[in-house]
């Protein structure tokens, strides 16, 4: 729908919504059926738990609208009809109700990609993490995709949805690699002792030179904080084709004012812990933002950083997209990367990054990644191999 109906007082006017059950979900395969009694319980589960009228067994569990809330739903479903134990781990790796059937039977379920790689980048003493994720080599397209993901809490909540994309994008051809940054999960170093972005721009800058030496161009994929951060590296040794922001933070400074007010709430939420928590030690200038703890010269670097500066600053504005939040799509600091002809895609999803009770949930990726898809299906090859490759 393009806008929901509203009543008198501002409010969704429920009883206008057209009925649920006459929708359908975009698909980006042909439907298949169940073949079986394990697949039509599996599908009539899913059917129940997405609230969808009818289900494929190609299609994946995360693209039809599904997160980890809807997953334990599903899996307590399977439990109950099936009398079958399957792991949170599981049912999103096995992502399909084909898959998954083939687990339940106790059948050996084929990879439809290969596992994913954990390699170190070292420089200066320190080891960046990166997981890379190929696609299968019959489909293998020569693009890459390198996923850069938001800092502290938000970092957490998209480690699920990025899981799924790599493995979703791998099936269509392409090279995908992840990092964790400097300072956090499991890459060395510590982030209290960093001064400045450049351990952090570095990061970036390593893992798309990591990840050329497995496509032949590539294209980046940011989030939150991450585009941010990428809005400002110099990437003009790689072959970069596209840079996609996706609900990109917009200004370090309000940022971190969110995080910090994020951070109080979640030691105050009695409904989580049952009694306030105290905060950490923070002597020294150091401080926690929502599970990133910082210096102040790295607050300070940090809270300069604008992404429209960044981005009009630069040259390859004509190679940027950014997918905006619907919540901040009206925001002033857009207006400037509108004038300068960026193109914005809006994305009818949002997620509420400040409830300190939503801060384990994952992050809302379903219409963000048809559009992605979608562009980068369109989007001519930046090589005639590359070309070849995809033909």
């Amino acid at each position: 729908m393009p806008q929901f109906p509203k009543t008198i007082n501002g409010k969704i006017d429920r009883q206008a919504l057209p009925d649920p059950s006459c929708g359908e979900a975009v698909r980006s395969a042909g439907h298949v059926p169940p073949g079986n009694d394990v697949e039509r319980a599996l599908c009539q589960i899913w059917s129940k738990v997405l609230g969808l009228p009818e289900i494929g067994v190609d299609d994946s569990f995360i693209s039809l609208g599904g997160d980890s809330l809807l997953a334990v739903r599903a899996i307590a479903e399977i439990q109950q009809q099936l009398k079958f134990r399957v792991s949170t781990r599981d049912f999103f790796f096995l992502d399909t109700v084909s898959l998954l059937a083939g687990l339940v039977q106790g059948e050996g379920v084929t990879r439809r990609v290969p596992p994913p790689a954990p390699a170190f980048i070292n420089r200066g003493g320190r080891q960046l993490y990166t997981l890379l994720q190929k696609p299968p080599p019959d489909k293998d397209n020569g693009r890459g995709l390198l996923l850069i993901p938001p800092l502290g809490n938000e970092q957490r909540r998209t480690q699920r949805p990025m899981r799924s994309l790599m493995q979703n994008f791998s099936r269509l051809g392409y090279t995908l690699l992840r990092f964790d940054w400097t300072g956090t999960g499991n890459s060395s170093a510590d982030a209290e002792s960093l001064d400045d972005l450049q351990a952090w721009l570095d990061d970036i800058h390593d893992a798309a030179g990591l990840l050329t030496t497995q496509a032949t161009s590539i294209d980046i994929v940011a989030f939150r904080t991450g585009a941010l951060l990428a809005a400002g590296t110099n990437l003009d040794e790689w072959p970069i084709n596209v840079r996609y922001y996706w609900d990109p933070v917009l200004s370090g400074e309000q940022w971190l004012a969110q995080m910090q007010t994020l951070q109080q709430g979640i030691c105050k939420d009695t409904f989580r812990f049952l009694f306030p928590r105290r905060p950490g030690k923070q002597g020294n200038g150091i401080h926690e933002f929502a599970g990133l703890r910082m210096n102040e010269k790295l607050h300070e670097a940090l809270a300069s950083q604008s992404l429209a500066a960044s981005l009009l600053g630069g040259t390859d504005t004509e190679h940027t997209q950014l997918l905006v939040a619907s919540d901040c799509a009206q925001d002033e600091r857009l207006q400037p990367l509108r004038t300068a002809g960026v193109d914005m895609q809006v994305l009818d999803e949002t997620n509420d990054w400040l409830d300190p009770r939503a801060t384990t949930l994952d992050m809302i990726v379903t219409r963000g990644a048809r559009v992605l898809g979608d562009r980068l299906i369109r989007r001519v090859p930046a090589s005639p191999e590359a070309d070849r490759r995809v033909g």
